[in-house]
């Protein structure tokens, strides 16, 4: 198979709903606030008083030899995302459009365990959908956001697999630092499409 390709962006939020502070802008070494580049580590008391949040998107794509039914069905089959979603122990389907997850992960000196709920929305099988969910880590923090899944057939074997998710982070685990967190997700999303692509290829 072709290696896919993953994609992050990362902007700091006031604390105070989902409205971005002040300009900003990633970079190799941190993140520049007001035209000036900050310590990496956020949560840092000269810079914020209130809680710390991070808003990440991540992108990318994966080319799967597998016929575009055959990676929307997998998309839709809890026992397929369960053994797929990095430290997933559990993935219950309520409905046919509302799962119960529950996912264990290390972030640095973090360990924690999310209890999520995650809804199918925008349904138009079998080219894309968007998933939207919220999970809490008690004191670690929270995350929540959705993802835009598209497929596309790339042959009559073959499917190119494209995301677009976008989420918040709040709590302690933003208070690790832009890089730990860009390098953590990016691992987390790479991982989980990477392995995805894998299982449905082989099957």
């Amino acid at each position: 198979r072709v290696a896919g390709h993953h994609y992050l962006r990362i902007c700091k939020t006031n604390g105070y709903g989902n409205a971005p502070t002040q300009a900003r802008a990633a970079t190799p070494h941190g993140l520049w606030w007001n035209g000036q580049e900050t310590n990496a580590t956020l949560g840092l008391p000269e810079l914020f008083h209130r809680e710390v949040q991070m808003a990440l998107v991540i992108e990318g794509e994966e080319r799967i030899a597998a016929p575009i039914q055959k990676v929307w069905e997998a998309l839709n089959d809890p026992a397929v995302l369960q053994a797929t979603i990095p430290g997933c122990q559990n993935l219950e389907m309520k409905s046919p459009t509302e799962m119960a997850a529950t996912v264990v992960l290390k972030i640095g000196p973090i360990k924690a365990t999310f209890q999520g709920e995650v809804t199918l929305k925008n349904l138009n099988p079998p080219n894309s959908y968007t998933i939207q969910g919220e999970g809490k880590g008690g004191i670690a923090g929270f995350a929540k956001g959705g993802a835009d899944v598209t497929l596309t057939a790339d042959g009559a074997d073959a499917t190119i697999l494209k995301y677009a998710a976008k989420a918040d982070v709040g709590g302690k685990i933003a208070q690790l630092g832009s890089r730990l967190i860009e390098s953590t997700s990016k691992k987390l999303a790479g991982q989980f499409f990477s392995t995805f692509n894998e299982k449905v290829s082989a099957a």
